[in-house]
């Protein structure tokens, strides 16, 4: 009784990260073909997927329990500071800087991984490698280009074209353990959301 008990709870939290990541998904579009506007950021639209993307966060950080939940938790005070600089821009661009840093920690760990396997295989991992310089770009946007806006949507589309083929290719999504997983699929729902977001836009 108690084995079934634990198994019906681990499928109820899988089902939790699934509904979360389909509601971040298909409320985009549905906003949109029911309302008609385009500057979705400027709509309560932004904050309730800030508040989904806040619980998956929050998910993952319950799953993870070890180092890896320092990520996490960068990925959190980003989430905080997108809602908060809403209402006071400058605490809000603080803390959305302290989640670019750690976005750049996290390229800069993976980076030496993939070296290193590199190094032990004696064969570079090109999408591995391009997805470490990729999740450093948003701390060098900070500081140095953003004055190019355009430089933004490259970078998003970009980081979720090589997520998605890295998540697709059982090859290379098998190199990485679980709490890595977990944190790059966050990445990705960011940025497919980030995605959306920009196309619409450009509808």
């Amino acid at each position: 009784m108690a084995t079934n008990n634990i198994s019906g709870f681990k499928q109820i939290l899988q089902n939790i990260e699934k509904i979360l990541i389909v509601l971040i998904f298909v409320s985009i579009p549905l906003y949109y073909v029911s309302t008609g506007e385009k500057e979705l950021k400027s709509s309560t639209l932004f904050l309730e997927v800030l508040a989904l993307e806040f619980c998956l966060l929050l998910y993952y950080c319950y799953l993870t329990r070890n180092l890896y939940t320092a990520f996490l938790l960068g990925f959190i005070v980003l989430t905080i500071g997108l809602y908060v600089q809403k209402t006071n821009y400058p605490v809000g661009q603080k803390l959305i800087l302290i989640g670019e840093i750690t976005q750049f920690c996290l390229g800069l760990f993976l980076g030496y991984k993939t070296v290193q396997e590199s190094i032990q295989n004696k064969d570079w991992e090109m999408f591995g490698t391009l997805l470490s310089l990729v999740l450093m770009f948003p701390l060098v946007y900070h500081f140095v280009l953003r004055d190019h806006q355009e430089y933004l949507m490259v970078y998003n589309f970009s980081l979720a074209f090589i997520l998605a083929t890295i998540i697709y290719n059982e090859n290379l999504w098998d190199k990485y353990n679980p709490s890595e997983k977990k944190i790059l699929t966050y990445v990705l729902v960011s940025t497919v959301t980030e995605v959306l977001f920009i196309s619409i836009k450009l509808i």
